[in-house]
């Protein structure tokens, strides 16, 4: 559910009238579900894994992005980081 609100607020990002909005309705049906039933892996069985596409790393970068989505890049899209990626 996270990668698919994700791809919709790039939707609405570009400009798709469809999609405008969209990114907003899925944060509240997708933190309920967290609060219910806690971080369910996209593993078999639901096995709690540390990966970053199916498992608990997953939703903590999407969490981050859902509420900082101009200072976290995504990773699904593969956007670079806001400053250019420099160090300081």
């Amino acid at each position: 559910e996270l990668g698919i609100a994700e791809a919709v607020a790039a939707l609405a990002g570009h400009g798709h009238g469809e999609a405008h909005g969209g990114p907003t309705g899925r944060i509240g049906p997708v933190l309920g579900l967290l609060h219910a039933w806690g971080p369910r892996c996209g593993t078999p069985g639901r096995v709690p894994t540390p990966g970053l596409l199916t498992g608990l790393s997953g939703i903590g970068y999407a969490l981050l992005r859902l509420g900082f989505a101009d200072t976290v890049p995504s990773v699904l899209l593969l956007d670079p980081a806001p400053d250019g990626g420099a160090c300081d």
